[in-house]
């Protein structure tokens, strides 16, 4: 199906983003083991031959968040459709990709920070999985901020 930006911009839809890691139980900083072990655990409880008649939606949708999730490359995209605040759907995404890696202007904020501390203030500390440095997406500095909003 050809979409036209007329269905991306100015069409009006909202496009539901569903959040794979959530699905599987996991987060953004989550090894492919570790995706692969929850998505295990889940696929046991709700393997449509032993469960309930809405089961198989559920069992196609965590296949296809672990396919996504442990492919480097379509991960690496899906993360940059999720906290893009252009509002398409994922398979316009996938086909048009390579027009979209200057978007970066904004970014969602899909959670609170987790730990609170003196005067609202909130400790983001840099965490290391597997030789990478994985921070949350909320973690910006002002001057990343200003420039992002077009401040400065």
């Amino acid at each position: 199906m050809q979409y036209t930006a007329h269905d991306t911009f100015g069409g009006g839809y909202d496009y539901d983003r569903p959040n794979y890691y959530a699905i599987l139980g996991c987060d953004r900083c989550s090894t492919k083991s570790q995706i692969i072990a929850e998505y295990r655990q889940r696929i046991r409880q709700l393997h449509p031959d032993k469960s309930l008649k809405q089961v198989p939606e559920i069992f196609h949708e965590l296949q296809k968040a672990k396919n996504i999730l442990i492919d480097d490359e379509t991960r690496r995209m899906y993360d940059a459709w999720f906290d893009c605040s252009i509002n398409i759907p994922w398979r316009m995404w996938l086909e048009n990709s390579h027009n979209f890696f200057g978007v970066h202007w904004t970014s969602r904020v899909h959670s609170l920070p987790a730990l609170k501390y003196r005067k609202g203030e909130t400790k983001m500390e840099d965490s290391f999985v597997g030789g990478i440095l994985c921070q949350p997406s909320s973690h910006h500095s002002l001057l990343l901020n200003k420039f992002r909003h077009y401040e400065i």
